[in-house]
């Protein structure tokens, strides 16, 4: 098994990776989605058991993807926080830091449905507010597909769904977090540790699937048939 796999969409290169991320290669930009910042301590404020260093863990991680890639861009499609309320001053100060470390590096926000009172404080993190959509070579990031107007041959990444697959060959015990990968439309999984996996239950022929497995990323063969519930 490898940690990456590469896959061409309207002419353009996305190396897809067990990180949960993926790299459009023609554009320098790497795509992650649903971070969810902030939801550990909002979740802690409410007497939910969650471990701490969970932000240090997944900054890190993601700053090995910017250093493997040399990534001009970052793009986070949507939900870069989980809760204002768990956006406290010091989780700000270390996305501050983290940014730093990247100089060279843009991180945009296309802002997702999560990404709330987010206006005053983002800035001084290093990170910039996109529009809602960005397009380029007939491919589309957003957070939701649904609340854009797509134009015909274009193909979306969006996040969002947090997919997710069982894959009772492999595993008797929970999903692995995947990229779902249609004909004009492809779903990133959540790059956050703490979110939950929206289950694929039904996909058709030509529909790509690959699942990610703590250091790897595998392809789930479809057969062209419909999963059963």
């Amino acid at each position: 098994m490898s940690d990456e796999i590469r896959v061409s969409i309207h002419g353009q290169s996305f190396l897809l990776n067990a990180a949960k991320t993926a790299y459009w290669e023609e554009e320098s930009i790497l795509l992650c989605s649903d971070l969810h910042w902030g939801r550990e301590a909002f979740l802690q404020s409410r007497g939910f058991p969650v471990p701490e260093g969970v932000f240090d863990e997944e900054s890190f991680l993601l700053g090995k993807m910017i250093e493997r890639y040399q990534s001009r861009r970052v793009f986070v499609l949507g939900d870069l926080i989980h809760h204002p309320a768990g956006m406290h001053v010091e989780l700000r100060s270390k996305i501050r830091r983290w940014t730093e470390q990247y100089p060279k590096t843009e991180v945009r926000l296309i802002p997702g449905n999560h990404d709330r009172a987010i206006n005053e404080w983002l800035p001084e993190c290093g990170i910039t507010l996109g529009d809602s959509a960005f397009i380029s070579s007939g491919i589309r990031l957003c957070h939701e597909a649904r609340a854009e107007k797509k134009t015909s041959g274009e193909f979306t990444w969006q996040g969002h769904q947090h997919p997710a697959i069982r894959i009772p060959e492999v595993s008797d015990y929970g999903k692995f977090p995947a990229f779902y990968v249609k004909k004009n439309i492809g779903y990133l999984p959540a790059f956050s540790q703490l979110a939950g996996g929206s289950e694929i239950k039904h996909f058709e022929a030509g529909d790509q699937i690959f699942a990610v497995s703590t250091d790897h990323i595998f392809a789930v063969p479809n057969r062209g048939s419909r999963r059963k519930d």
